[in-house]
């Protein structure tokens, strides 16, 4: 399936599940299940998740550098680079097989709980969970 795809199963499913509970859409809801609708892809290189996973490992180690050395700007600008050009790589090279880890029920849990955390709100973590449950069913039977 295609991230539109699996975004829109996902929705679906968050929404009849708000609906029954008497849950009005909000903005952690809705990022949620985008997430949980399109992280399990992660493991694969040709999908947008994948592609922002790179982009926001480079930023971090890029910051983390840039912030962190005491060299001159040019120096700390190339140390910067190549820090996040080598945690993209690392990234690129470390990724797990397709359908393989972060496409199992477990990985869904985790991930509920993992929002739970960052949120403190039941509604959200149940979204995400039943918005990557969702894609893993999706996957099944597709």
């Amino acid at each position: 399936m295609n991230w539109y795809q699996h975004f829109a199963v996902s929705l679906a499913a968050c929404h009849l599940l708000n609906v029954a509970s008497a849950t009005p859409w909000t903005g952690p809801l809705l990022a949620a299940a985008a997430l949980g609708a399109w992280l399990p892809d992660v493991d694969h290189q040709k999908t947008r998740i994948f592609h922002f996973a790179l982009a926001v490992v480079f930023a971090l180690a890029f910051s983390f550098v840039f912030l962190t050395v005491n060299f001159p700007f040019s120096a700390k600008v190339f140390a910067a680079t190549a820090a996040g050009f080598a945690s993209a790589l690392l990234l690129w090279l470390i990724k797990p097989r397709h359908r393989g880890v972060t496409h199992h029920g477990l990985a869904a849990a985790v991930f509920g709980m993992l929002v739970y955390v960052v949120s403190q709100n039941a509604s959200v973590a149940v979204n995400g969970f039943l918005a990557y449950g969702m894609h893993l069913v999706a996957d099944w039977v597709s």
